[in-house]
This record gives C-alpha cells, sequence and structure tokens, in this order.
C-alpha cells in the first residue's frame, strides 16, 4: 500500500523470475571460461543482458537515493576496466544523478572510472540543489 495509491506486488511473478535468473547463472558457472583482457569470464555470458534488464525493471520511484545503484556501477567499472566509454554511459544511466546523496555526489565527482558527462550531470544537480537551499 502507497500514500497516494493502492500498489500490488506479484511475488510469484518476481519468484520465477529470480528462479529463471539464478538457473541461468548456475549454467554460466559451470560453463567453460575464456581469458578476454587478463581476466577470466564465462564463454556465454547471457547474464549481462539479463542483469541490465532486472536494473532498468526496478520503477524510480520506488528508490528514494540511488546511491546502492551508484555503489553497484562503481564496482562494475572497477571490475571491468577495460570497458570503453560508450558502454560506461549506458551503464551510469541505471543512476538518478538527481537522486545521490551528498556523500555519494562527492565520491562521484572524484571517481575517475566514470564517464566525463556523468561527473558534469551531478555537479549541475549539485549546484541547483544549493542554489535551491539557498533561496528557501
Amino acid at each position: 500500500m502507497g500514500y497516494s495509491v493502492e500498489t500490488f506486488y506479484d511475488v510469484d511473478c518476481i519468484h520465477r523470475i529470480l528462479d529463471h535468473f539464478m538457473s541461468i547463472y548456475l549454467l554460466v558457472t559451470t560453463s567453460p571460461l575464456i581469458l578476454e583482457e587478463g581476466t577470466l569470464i564465462a564463454a556465454d555470458d547471457p547474464l549481462t543482458s539479463m542483469t541490465m534488464a532486472l536494473a532498468v525493471a526496478i520503477p524510480d520511484y520506488s528508490r528514494p537515493l540511488d546511491d546502492g545503484i551508484y555503489h553497484a556501477v562503481d564496482i562494475y567499472l572497477k571490475a571491468h576496466p577495460w570497458l570503453i566509454d560508450t558502454e560506461r554511459e549506458q551503464l551510469c544511466r541505471l543512476m538518478n544523478c538527481q537522486k545521490l546523496s551528498i556523500e555519494a555526489s562527492t565520491h562521484v565527482v572524484q571517481n575517475e572510472r566514470l564517464p566525463l558527462r556523468v561527473i558534469v550531470q551531478v555537479l549541475f544537480f549539485e549546484q541547483l540543489r544549493l542554489r535551491t537551499s539557498i533561496s528557501g
């Protein structure tokens, strides 16, 4: 139940999605590994598209802060330093720069792994937040 809207969740559907996700994960972890740019990865990695779909499926209104998403993106970028800028930008689209806490925003601005466009967005929204707090 929400404050203004009555919300129902299909728990069985989510359970089936997660069961399917885990069955793919177990299949991938038992598949042969190949060496790609110094890192071992599964030969067929269907989890990448599945993970992106699950991350996108979480509605924006259900996350009051995107610090957790930012933390996950940062860990992923740290583990995959060979990603090109377009892939980094696509990954960073999962987080809403307006919903970062001050601590997360400070970390974003100092994070060299993130695309410059994301850093500029965070700086812009922090400037707006500061302007609003000063004038309000």
